[in-house]
């Protein structure tokens, strides 16, 4: 199991590398992402390359029809501890009408000291996990369910949605059994303005019949 953790890890870390992340925190204790050195005097913590951002649009679901409402999705993203090499998140994107319910649902196993395989299981701290745009503040999640899937209401939904792109976004976790927030290798920073224009393109449920109108001119009784 050592062995084979070993071998994945270095195939990780040796694919391309387009820049780096940094994650400072300043005199008041607050943290920030940042693609530039801490200033000295800072603490700092170097994350590691951006070499697993999503590429290409979000996929939809194979549904040919969307009864009630479309969902999409989008592509699979990585965490950048090495203790979480086996977990994956995608971003979930529900639309009624107009009204948009965002969520982020994550699956796997992380490894502890011991390279044990520990299933996943979020803490129910919900503001210290969502997520970073930029420099901006954490955007923490509305409800948890099944201890895997993070999910924000629709009037944050959609202020999320329609948020200008500000440097990338990064997504924050608390698994239980860590002693630390984790976040994501970082992602596009447009990748929730593309998820929304998906949902847009959705195709609309037909139209249901009502049993009580009359039949039309071409119809059979």
């Amino acid at each position: 199991m050592r062995e084979w953790l070993c071998l994945l890890l270095g195939l990780w870390i040796c694919t391309g590398v387009d820049a780096r992340l940094y994650r400072c925190q300043d005199a008041m204790g607050r943290w920030a992402f940042q693609d530039r050195p801490c200033p000295e005097g800072t603490e700092r913590q170097e994350v590691r390359p951006r070499n697993l951002a999503p590429k290409g649009p979000p996929q939809l679901r194979p549904k040919p029809k969307l009864a009630l409402q479309c969902a999409v999705r989008s592509e699979p993203f990585r965490f950048e501890d090495e203790d979480l090499f086996g977990v994956e998140g995608q971003f979930l994107l529900d639309r009624d009408g107009q009204s948009y319910q965002l969520s982020v649902q994550l699956k796997g196993e992380w490894v502890n000291a011991d390279f044990d395989p520990i299933p996943l299981a979020l803490s129910t701290h919900l503001a210290e996990q969502g997520i970073v745009v930029g420099q901006r503040p954490l955007l923490g999640a509305d409800w948890l369910v099944d201890l895997r899937r993070l999910g924000f209401g629709q009037s944050r939904s959609v202020s999320m949605l329609d948020m200008k792109p500000e440097g990338d976004l990064v997504v924050m976790i608390w698994i239980r059994g860590r002693q630390q927030v984790d976040w994501s290798l970082p992602l596009a920073g447009d990748t929730l303005q593309k998820l929304k224009v998906a949902a847009q393109a959705c195709t609309e449920p037909e139209p249901t019949a009502d049993p009580n109108a009359p039949p039309g001119p071409n119809t059979t009784p």
